[in-house]
């Protein structure tokens, strides 16, 4: 599998100053609910499916690129500026997962705990009508999904 699939958010809204110290040092930035700062020296969190849904289209390939133990990740504004972000578990602070369909995701949670990654999902629900969202399943099916406690 391609290591560089889907495209993940990188150097988003910093300042040029900000951005040029960043390359100078080679510490990769990733976007979550609030920017994260990255270095050598300290764990990341991975942003996954800011862009597009990993878990509901992509969950093989990640978990492949997971057991690789890096994901290239192309600058969303120059796609020749490719960055290499550790994913191994000492690098990676947690892991944030944004779905409208988690599903497919669901069989590879014990994976993940057992490979040493924390991780949160964010589970959204909408009521858009099937016209506007035919790959994701009704909210009726996907409230079933929600595990009971």
């Amino acid at each position: 599998m391609p290591a560089v699939l889907p495209p993940f958010t990188t150097w988003n809204s910093f300042s040029s100053p900000e951005k040029r110290r960043r390359r100078r040092h080679q510490i990769p930035c990733w976007y979550a609910s609030c920017y994260m700062y990255a270095s050598r020296t300290h764990p990341h969190i991975i942003s996954a499916s800011r862009r597009t849904d990993i878990p509901a289209f992509y969950t093989p390939w990640f978990m492949e690129r997971l057991k690789a133990g890096y994901v290239l990740v192309p600058n969303p504004l120059n796609p020749l500026q490719v960055s290499h972000v550790s994913l191994r578990p000492v690098d990676v602070a947690g892991i944030v997962f944004w779905s409208k369909n988690p599903r497919p995701l669901l069989p590879h949670l014990p994976e993940l705990d057992r490979l040493g990654f924390p991780y949160y999902l964010q589970f959204t629900i909408t009521a858009y009508p099937r016209d506007l969202e035919p790959r994701t399943p009704s909210w009726a099916e996907l409230g079933a999904t929600i595990p009971s406690s």
